[in-house]
C-alpha cells in the first residue's frame, strides 16, 4: 500500500513540475490561466495566497482554502470506496 502512495506522491509532484517548467503566465485553458501568475510577479513568488475573496484565491497551488479542499476530498473519496463496497459486496 505505501508503494501506491509513493508513486501517487511523485506523479503528483512531476505533474506540478511539469505545468511549471513548460507553461507561461501567458498561458489559459478555458480562458483561465494554467498557473496565474498574482500581481504580475514570479508565480514561484505566489504560491500562498493569503487573501480570501481575490481573483486568484482557489487559483494557485497553495490558498486559504487548501485544507478545506484537501480534506474534502480524502472524505468524498472514502465515501465513495465504502459506497462501492456495499453496492458490490466486496469482502
Amino acid at each position: 500500500m505505501n508503494n501506491h502512495i509513493t508513486i501517487v506522491f511523485i506523479i503528483l509532484i512531476g505533474i506540478v513540475l511539469f505545468i511549471l517548467l513548460f507553461t507561461n503566465c501567458n498561458k489559459k485553458i478555458y480562458n483561465r490561466p494554467v498557473w496565474p501568475c498574482p500581481y504580475n510577479e514570479n508565480r514561484l513568488k505566489h504560491l500562498y495566497i493569503k487573501e480570501l475573496s481575490s481573483k486568484y484565491s482557489s487559483q494557485s497551488l497553495f490558498d486559504i482554502y487548501s485544507f478545506t479542499h484537501i480534506s474534502h476530498g480524502i472524505l468524498w473519496f472514502y465515501i465513495f470506496i465504502f459506497s462501492i463496497i456495499q453496492i458490490f459486496k466486496y469482502p
